[in-house]
């Protein structure tokens, strides 16, 4: 067919997002996540920061950046 590409053409030209692991054993084969989950107990033992509700009243901020 004219004008049809492969998928594998498409993805090295593409910007493809990476897929999050559904659970822990997932995340847990991958350095990265095991990384994240490191840092993130960090931050939680340093009480960095907390989580709370969102102000019924307000708008929420949207990041830009994409992880």
């Amino acid at each position: 067919m004219k004008g049809t590409r492969t998928l594998a053409y498409i993805y090295q030209r593409c910007n493809v997002a990476a897929i999050e692991p559904a659970n822990y054993e997932e995340a847990a084969t991958e350095q990265k996540w095991l990384d994240a989950m490191e840092e993130l107990k960090t931050i939680e033992k340093s009480q960095t920061w907390e989580l709370v509700d969102r102000a019924q009243q307000k708008k929420s901020h949207r990041s830009q950046m994409d992880f």
